[in-house]
């Protein structure tokens, strides 16, 4: 069995950083514009949460949100359940990610914002539903492992991160950042 509830994040470039009050409104319009294939609920405040999620756009099978732990801002999401007949759950969370950020890269009313292309944090958090003991680990790694041989070839790494087996975490980090736009990653994921 396979997680569902996955957790994806993508980092802002250097000192980047987002208006929340800009995001919101941001995330507001795209309920109204149905500018994402999600069915869409509402928007949460969550600044005085700290290094926590700051904004969040709740959504029936996913929420993506500007996160600010780790210390590092930028834009999360998380898999509620699956969608579909979706095959590959990493994949459909990449991809929902690398869309998303790149319409936020488009959206004026935020400003210059870039989000990096070379590092992404996955976070399993369905940990009991991928298997029990180390096995999570060495499953949720593999299945991360082929999401960076299709996204950066042989040019990645994937670093565990954290202590928990039943929660595994981990970082893809590609050694060749430079080549990788998002356009690029997402056709790499939706059209490979």
């Amino acid at each position: 069995m396979s997680a569902s509830r996955i957790q994806a994040k993508l980092f802002l470039t250097g000192s980047g950083s987002v208006d929340p009050d800009a995001l919101i409104e941001v995330f507001h319009e795209w309920i109204q514009r149905d500018r994402v294939a999600d069915v869409l609920i509402d928007v949460a405040d969550y600044r005085h949460v700290h290094q926590g999620p700051a904004v969040l756009l709740i959504g029936h099978t996913s929420d993506f949100g500007l996160d600010l732990a780790e210390g590092r801002a930028g834009l999360i999401h998380t898999s509620k359940r699956r969608s579909g007949d979706e095959a590959e759950p990493l994949r459909g969370v990449l991809a929902k990610l690398l869309q998303i950020a790149h319409l936020l890269e488009a959206e004026q009313a935020l400003g210059p914002i870039r989000f990096g292309t070379s590092e992404i944090l996955v976070r399993h958090l369905d940990g009991l539903a991928i298997a029990q003991g180390d096995s999570a680990r060495a499953q949720a790694g593999d299945r991360l492992r082929e999401m960076g041989r299709l996204l950066y070839g042989d040019e990645f790494e994937v670093e565990a991160v954290g202590s928990s087996a039943a929660y595994p975490a981990f970082v893809l980090r590609s050694s060749a950042p430079s080549l990788s736009t998002l356009p690029s990653l997402i056709e790499r994921l939706v059209g490979g």
